[in-house]
């Protein structure tokens, strides 16, 4: 996902759309992840498997870095 935000970043006239459903998409894992850690672990992130938590921070991570990057674009006025 992260490679689909770079390219879509780049140039004039972005399809915004697009962008902001992968922010969609990653905020949709991120929230699941949140609820079964929360509901099937206990809120503990000492019981939550590691590779459930890297999982969790990297759909964090694409959520926010979507946002930002969408925000920039509508800001500079860059979405078609």
């Amino acid at each position: 996902m992260n490679q689909k935000i770079d390219a879509m970043s780049r140039g004039k006239d972005i399809n915004c759309s697009g962008l902001e459903k992968y922010g969609n998409d990653s905020e949709r894992c991120f929230n699941a992840a949140k609820d079964l850690r929360r509901n099937g672990f206990a809120d503990s992130s000492s019981k939550f498997p590691n590779d459930y938590a890297k999982s969790y921070d990297t759909a964090e991570k694409t959520m926010n870095r979507a946002r930002e990057v969408l925000k920039t674009l509508k800001d500079k006025s860059l979405c078609k």
